[in-house]
């Protein structure tokens, strides 16, 4: 009965690692268009190989700016025509048009990512960079 038990177990094991199930990995950016990968220094994934999460992509976004800035006393330099160039006043600033922001930054050459390998072994998931 030992005998029987330990063949299933060992079956079992086998099936499971032909599945190639999903494993961890560690891997370096090499290049950005098309996007590499070197994985655990000895692998280069590219292109359909790779799956990028969202979170590791480019976003900007552009916040109105519709304000005044708060009174204060200050000097500008300005031509008067008497040869003085700065003038004490208390005034405020008006702020408009936009500031274009990043809230995430994409990828680069160098950065040590964490991916995920899709069962199979074919695909790998980039997770997340690692720092």
């Amino acid at each position: 009965m030992a005998d029987l038990t330990e063949a299933i177990k060992s079956a079992a094991l086998q099936a499971v690692n032909a599945s190639k199930p999903c494993i961890v990995h560690f891997g370096t950016v090499t290049a950005l268009s098309p996007l590499e990968v070197l994985v655990d220094q000895r692998l280069r994934l590219s292109g359909n190989s790779l799956v990028v999460c969202a979170s590791l992509t480019s976003a900007t976004t552009e916040i109105p700016l519709n304000s005044n800035t708060s009174e204060n006393t200050h000097e500008h330099e300005i031509e008067d025509g008497t040869g003085d160039y700065t003038q004490p006043d208390t005034h405020s600033h008006e702020l408009t048009g936009s500031l274009s922001v990043v809230v995430r930054q994409a990828l680069s050459v160098g950065d040590s990512v964490l991916l995920l390998r899709m069962q199979g072994g074919d695909r790998y998931v980039i997770l997340d960079r690692v720092v």
